[in-house]
């Protein structure tokens, strides 16, 4: 039966010791779309990723480590599954396929394309702006809390118009260095400007100066994003589906 990791614990099967859930996330090319609430399950070559009690992230090696990670699926689940492209032929017996959500993409050292004619001044996102990204950010619905919990970790940046930001993006996680970068937003009536182009270019050169890539999980339907990680030199690794169970 998969066991439920906690922080700490060495997983011998997936070779790497948890420090804390979010390893997962990084070293395993795993997406979320809210990193609250998180458990993860494991059999001998596969892991499963539960969070909000609805949403699943599988990999797999092969049709036995399905069977025994979806023995933890509650009965009469509507749970979520997502899983990319590279274990289809694994999870074909058990899930159909509904649609494709997510471009994972990467940039290197290697392939990184810095902005050169750089129009916008990027400065460091503080808690100080969390008030004003509360009031203009849909997804925060006026919640500074939430807004200070996405830029207090880790490096946040902005682009200021008479004080006010009017794009920003931050890091979500950090491992070894390596980040997956996130809250990518520009308002309205400034879309289309390179704003998120310059943010996402000093966030990438601020990365690569100690860590090896930074990664961003794009919807596949929102092209304004893909375009920016294409110009910068992002690479699309993989992509993810969402399933459901048949």
């Amino acid at each position: 039966m998969p066991i439920e990791l906690t922080p700490g614990q060495y997983n011998d099967g997936l070779e790497f010791v948890k420090d804390k859930i979010e390893d997962i996330f990084l070293k395993y090319d795993l997406t979320v779309e809210d990193s609250q609430n998180i458990k993860a399950y494991k059999s001998k070559r596969g892991i499963m990723v539960v969070w909000r009690d609805d949403t699943a992230v599988l990999k797999a090696e092969n049709e036995e480590d399905v069977k025994e990670l979806l023995k933890f699926v509650p009965k009469d689940s509507r749970w979520t599954f997502l899983v990319d492209h590279s274990i289809s032929p694994v999870v074909g017996k058990f899930f159909k396929r509904r649609e494709d959500v997510y471009s994972i993409n990467y940039v290197t050292k290697g392939s990184f394309k810095p902005l050169k004619d750089k129009k916008y001044e990027v400065i460091p996102l503080s808690e100080d702006y969390a008030p004003q990204i509360a009031k203009i950010w849909p997804f925060a619905r006026g919640n500074v809390d939430l807004v200070k919990s996405f830029i207090s970790k880790w490096p946040a940046y902005t682009i200021l118009e008479e004080g006010v930001p009017n794009a920003w993006a931050s890091v979500l996680l950090e491992v070894d260095k390596n980040r997956l970068t996130g809250m990518w937003y520009t308002v309205p009536d400034r879309r289309g400007e390179g704003r998120m182009s310059h943010i996402i270019s000093k966030m990438t050169e601020d990365t690569l100066g100690e860590g090896e890539f930074l990664r961003a999980d794009i919807r596949v339907d929102n092209q304004p994003s893909l375009s920016v990680t294409r110009s910068l030199g992002f690479l699309k690794k993989n992509t993810y589906s969402r399933l459901e169970p048949i």
